[in-house]
């Protein structure tokens, strides 16, 4: 919901910067990546500007015209209305809480329910999850207490998901507020620690059996594969702390191994490695790095990966201009991930380690 004038604030949330975006992408983005759709933003006040900052998103967009009279209760509904019958379940979100994050969010999507509401503190946040036909029924509610109100007099049992994320309490009505959750997101990510594993997936099967260089052929795991990926999510299981996510290709060979490791229990997100749209680091950039720097079984320097795979593309001026453009923007790539962590070890912020498994 982003239909509100934003008037305690002083300021249009929705193009608000957070991270390295706005609020209204982050949010768009971190939806997608978790593969929730369809994504309907309510617009209201402003409402070209969003659709026009969105644009490039590929959500949907529903205005609420009557946003300087009515309520957000009223946003909710129009949201609601615009995908009835599209979906089993329909994720109600708030504009303001970016901080939240994705593994947070999975919890919620993953909790079962009629109405799914998580709690922090003592104190119920966003964003909250409802059955389709429950939602449908919330938006006849006419009385007092808006959303809360719907659903106290509904009748539906509402669980409450007990989590460790304060964003989900953390929203931003005023400016102090904003500039508060910016410094407290800043202060979590200097005290996080993690952890990145870099990892092969599974043998694949080959359609005639023999063995080749299979590249961006999108292959399936055989069974040595499937019980590959399998050892590997019980060694992970021992691990402390538990990992929290996953990312993988879009081959099948990556998207299999990535679910068998998750277990159902984590979010697999899915991102594209061949090629990088933008050079930003983020997670995208790791794991197009990540593919570049395995061959086999081992890992090698991009020095060695490209002077091998260059030697497929002598038949090709395209793919030979194909191939050097993604050797030079994997050294980019790279040394803008290096000159990151060694900045990270000098604020001795962060712990990065890697590990190739197979």
């Amino acid at each position: 919901m982003a239909a509100g004038l934003s008037s305690r604030m002083g300021e249009w949330k929705p193009v608000l910067l957070f991270g390295e975006s706005t609020i209204s992408r982050h949010i768009v983005r971190m939806l997608k990546e978790l593969k929730i759709k369809p994504i309907v933003v309510v617009t209201g006040y402003r409402a070209r500007e969003l659709e026009d900052h969105l644009s490039h998103t590929g959500v949907r967009f529903v205005r609420n015209e009557r946003f300087r009279e009515n309520q957000m209760f009223d946003s909710v509904c129009l949201g609601i209305r615009e995908i009835f019958g599209e979906c089993r379940r329909i994720l109600i979100m708030p504009m303001d809480i970016p901080a939240i994050s994705p593994e947070t969010l999975f919890q919620v999507i993953q909790a079962e329910g009629d109405v799914v509401r998580p709690w922090y503190g003592g104190a119920a946040g966003h964003p909250i999850i409802a059955a389709s036909d429950l939602a449908a029924r919330l938006c006849r509610y006419q009385g007092e207490g808006g959303l809360r109100g719907a659903i106290d007099n509904s009748g539906a049992a509402v669980t409450e998901l007990m989590v460790e994320d304060e964003a989900v309490c953390r929203d931003v009505d005023t400016k102090e507020e904003y500039h508060a959750l910016l410094e407290w997101s800043r202060r979590k990510k200097k005290e996080s620690m993690r952890t990145i594993y870099l990892i092969r997936h599974g043998k694949v099967k080959f359609p005639d059996g023999r063995k080749r260089c299979i590249g961006r052929t999108d292959l399936v795991l055989d069974d040595a594969g499937r019980r590959q990926a399998r050892a590997l999510r019980q060694y992970f299981q021992t691990l402390s702390p538990a990992i929290t996510a996953v990312y993988a290709s879009p081959l099948s060979r990556a998207r299999e191994t990535a679910e068998i490791l998750s277990g159902q229990r984590l979010p697999v997100i899915i991102r594209q490695h061949h090629h990088l749209e933008a050079e930003q680091i983020d997670e995208a950039a790791v794991v197009f790095l990540a593919d570049k720097l395995v061959l086999g079984t081992r890992p090698v320097s991009l020095e060695e990966r490209f002077r091998r795979s260059a030697l497929k593309c002598t038949h090709s001026l395209e793919a030979w201009k194909a191939h050097e453009e993604r050797k030079l923007q994997a050294f980019r790539v790279q040394g803008k991930i290096q000159d990151t962590v060694n900045q990270l070890q000098r604020l001795q912020a962060y712990e990065i380690a890697s590990s190739v498994i197979w």
